[in-house]
């Protein structure tokens, strides 16, 4: 049996310290909290011209607690010939003696393909979630609510990550090991987002996630049929079916701690004597949940 070597609070011994805190805290969670009306504030919504109104809301932030009301915010004009893409966040300045926590627009870098800014996270005692992603398309004037990404993420709850599935089938060769490749834009929600090259998808951001997969092979009578979700290159989960090609299925879902540059990927293997396909519904589809978050 080993005692806690800090058991706090209770009558006999406090929390002293706002790190403290922050270290106790940040195990409830973080991202925005639920208001009295049962909402989730701090959304993001188009105005005129290039103010955003945000909603009274609440944030937890690195263990610390932040109270709002509604207000607006600004972005930045835009490029005379390049797209960009804006970060709406809420930040934390954790500087002992100063601590501040604001809402505030963070640009990104204009470009003929932008791409979306990143948060800081602990870096220099700022930390940041994100609230909304913003287009700012060259040369215009207003943003629209067709610009606006909700990226909030809600305390105590999964966050589901955009869900991809093949819309094409997808012909796996017979007797050879192959990787299911989803469509190739970004699995992104809010500060979340992972590159993805020939089906391999790479995490950004350390964490508990969960990994759920489906597939529908085309009908073929001979063979056998496997699937495995691998993570890190290691097989972590997997389904074996006999010679019952068109029924649906797949490798139980999974929880995965993932490092940051940590991979994942479904994998498909059939001995059937020739090429089968993958059936490009939606019933094929890779879909990650992020359960907790470093």
């Amino acid at each position: 049996m080993a005692h806690a070597d800090f058991f706090a609070p209770i009558d006999s011994q406090s929390i002293t310290t706002r790190s403290q805190w922050s270290n106790a805290a940040r195990n409830f969670g973080e991202g925005v909290g639920r208001n009295a009306d049962g909402s989730y504030g701090l959304a993001v919504t188009a105005t005129t011209g290039r103010v955003v109104a945000v909603s009274a809301g609440q944030a937890l932030v690195n263990g610390l607690w932040g109270d709002f009301g509604g207000h607006t915010l600004e972005v930045p004009n835009a490029h005379a010939s390049l797209d960009r893409w804006d970060l709406a966040v809420v930040e934390l300045d954790g500087t002992v003696g100063s601590e501040t926590m604001q809402t505030k627009v963070i640009s990104g870098t204009p470009a003929a393909t932008p791409v979306r800014p990143g948060l800081v996270y602990g870096s220099g005692d700022v930390w940041q979630i994100a609230v909304a992603y913003v287009l700012v398309p060259a040369g215009s004037a207003n943003v629209l609510a067709s610009h606006i990404g909700d990226s909030r993420h809600q305390i105590g709850r999964a966050l589901a990550l955009q869900r991809r599935q093949r819309t094409t089938d997808q012909p796996i060769s017979t007797a050879i090991t192959s990787t299911v490749v989803f469509p190739t834009s970004a699995f992104s929600r809010g500060d979340l987002t992972w590159s993805h090259s020939a089906g391999v998808i790479t995490f950004s951001r350390a964490g508990v996630y969960r990994v759920s997969t489906g597939v529908q092979w085309v009908s073929n009578s001979t063979g056998v049929r496997f699937l495995t979700l691998v993570f890190d290159t290691t097989g972590v989960s997997k389904d074996r079916r006999s010679a019952d090609g068109a029924s649906e299925g797949g490798p139980p879902p999974v929880l995965v701690e993932a490092a940051v540059n940590s991979t994942v990927e479904l994998t498909a293997f059939q001995n059937s004597g020739g090429p089968l396909n993958i059936a490009g519904v939606a019933s094929t589809f890779l879909q990650i949940e992020a359960v907790h978050l470093d």
